[in-house]
C-alpha cells in the first residue's frame, strides 16, 4: 500500500496487513497480488510498465517479488542494459559509474495497476 505525500509525490510505504488512518492519512492504494498455482508463500505483484520519463520502454508486463527484507530489487539484464545505456552511463577503468552520474540519470515511471510511481535516481541506486 501506498500513500499520496502532500507535495504530489507517492511514498513508498509498504504495509502488510492492517493499517489506520493515524497511521496512513492520505489516499491508500491497493496492488493485487498475482494468483500463482502452486501457492507460494512471497508477495508477487504485477508490473505493467517501467519506462523513462522520456517514454523509452525498459520493460513491460512483468511480475515483480516483492521482499521486505532486502533493500536491493533483482531485474533482468534488458532491463539493465537498456537503464544504462544512456551517454551519463561512461563506467570507468574498473568497470564502475561515477555516483555523479545519478544527477544525470533518468526518472523511472513505473506503473501497477491502478497505481503510478515515479522513481528518481536516489531511489533505485545505492550508492
Amino acid at each position: 500500500m501506498f500513500h499520496s505525500s502532500a507535495l504530489g509525490g507517492v511514498d513508498g510505504t509498504l504495509i502488510f496487513g492492517e493499517y489506520s488512518k493515524k497511521q496512513i492519512p492520505g489516499r491508500v492504494y491497493h496492488v493485487p497480488l498475482v494468483p500463482s498455482s502452486p501457492p507460494v508463500k512471497h508477495w508477487i505483484v504485477q508490473v505493467e510498465s517501467i519506462t523513462c520519463e522520456d517514454g523509452t520502454v525498459l520493460l513491460e508486463n512483468f511480475s515483480a517479488l516483492l521482499d521486505t527484507g532486502s533493500t536491493k530489487s533483482y531485474l533482468p539484464p534488458p532491463f539493465v542494459n537498456r537503464l544504462f545505456s544512456g551517454d551519463w552511463a561512461m563506467p570507468n577503468e574498473s568497470g564502475d559509474i561515477s555516483c555523479d552520474a545519478m544527477l544525470e540519470m533518468p526518472e523511472l515511471k513505473v506503473k501497477l495497476p491502478e497505481l503510478h510511481l515515479s522513481w528518481g535516481a536516489m531511489q533505485y541506486i545505492i550508492q
